[in-house]
């Protein structure tokens, strides 16, 4: 079945959700899944800290280099004055979307926000014997936040 056939088979409510931002959103919370994933990988395996910055831009934006960027970019994470540089990638790259991974000295930390709502993951590490592995990961969503796309006490920044 062709996508105009399939989209004419959706409710009113469901083609509405499909071409709004709020499905963007939730589709960017599915790949933040996986990252958080691939970070947690990257600890097992001892392979560094896994801390980085990751955005969305919300239209095209020109690189150093001169390419043009449409996907997700990939940035270093700030050790210091980690918010307001975290502010300038955001203004640099006219982010949708902003996940942060954070290696701290008793957890691996996420926060995604974007203008619809920020999702959290906590994931503490445990001593186990003689070595350090990775607990039951939390989950949260519009609770922990960054402040810079997503606010609790405004809906969004």
């Amino acid at each position: 079945m062709s996508l105009p056939n399939r989209l004419k088979k959706l409710s009113p409510k469901e083609r509405e959700y499909i071409t709004s931002e709020r499905f963007i959103h939730d589709d960017l919370i599915l790949r933040c899944e996986k990252l958080v994933g691939v970070s947690h990988d990257v600890w097992r395996k001892k392979k560094g800290d896994p801390s980085i910055v990751i955005l969305w831009p919300s239209e095209p934006v020109t690189g150093v280099d001169g390419a043009i960027i449409e996907d997700e970019i990939f940035a270093d994470y700030p050790k210091q004055d980690t918010l307001p540089r975290l502010r300038k990638l955001v203004d640099m790259t006219k982010a949708y979307g902003l996940l942060v991974i954070e290696l701290k000295p008793h957890a691996l930390c996420a926060i995604f926000e974007s203008p619809h709502g920020a999702r959290s993951w906590s994931t503490p590490i445990e001593r186990h014997g003689d070595r350090d592995v990775l607990g039951k990961t939390n989950k949260k969503s519009d609770a922990d936040h960054l402040g810079l796309l997503w606010s609790t006490s405004q809906g969004n920044a």
